[in-house]
């Protein structure tokens, strides 16, 4: 079994809603077979990834080594700000961490955009 971080974020205060979408999740790393670990944030809107605890402790947990990849149900789970969410990718990948949706597609396209986002950085530090 991989050894996973699973973040989630959600606005409201559901309990229905939570424990539905956190089934989605935990349905996701049964079938993939990854053991998981849960680090959830209710948050008033998804407009920044500032002052969310999970968030916080989650990083914390991945410059540590604890964890290879951190699933997410899509790249909205994070925030709406592009650059903060590129920022986080560019975080995850100086500490050898790889990041997966449970969209496909979504993960493919996020990997691509970052690959071109490392290419460009790398450019502009020459």
């Amino acid at each position: 079994m991989e050894k996973v971080a699973v973040y989630v974020s959600l606005i409201g205060r559901s309990k229905k809603l939570k424990d539905n979408f956190i089934n989605k999740i935990i349905d996701w790393c049964l079938t993939k077979n990854y053991d998981y670990t849960i680090y959830f944030d209710r948050v008033k809107d998804r407009h920044t990834l500032k002052g969310r605890k999970e968030f916080e402790h989650l990083k914390e947990d991945i410059v540590m080594g604890k964890y290879p990849k951190v699933i997410i149900f899509n790249i909205g789970q994070l925030s709406r700000n592009g650059q903060e969410n590129c920022d986080f990718l560019d975080f995850l990948c100086d500490n050898n961490c790889d990041l997966e949706t449970t969209n496909e597609f979504e993960t493919k396209l996020w990997r691509f955009v970052m690959d071109k986002y490392k290419i460009e950085k790398e450019r502009l530090e020459r």
